[in-house]
């Protein structure tokens, strides 16, 4: 894995992502990339969801129609540029 890529602790929520806000992020057991992004539902906690592939511009970031899932074991993340 590239040391640009960001390592996901286990049960930690990434604190420099904003949310709905699109990166790289990677399952190293299955080995796929997907766009996704953090999702917050209240009274329930942060999850990742994954885009559908509509993507746009908001304000100063990149964001997307994402799909959420708990399922998503995502272990590393990347900044869009």
């Amino acid at each position: 894995m590239k040391e640009d890529w960001i390592k996901i602790q286990d049960g930690m929520i990434p604190k420099d992502l904003e949310e709905n806000e699109l990166v790289w992020a990677y399952n190293s057991i299955t080995g796929l990339i997907y766009l996704a992004c953090l999702v917050y539902i209240e009274n329930e906690g942060w999850f990742w969801a994954v885009n559908d592939g509509n993507v746009y511009n908001s304000g100063n970031r990149i964001t997307g129609e994402c799909e959420l899932d708990d399922e998503y074991e995502f272990t590393h993340y990347h900044h869009l540029p």
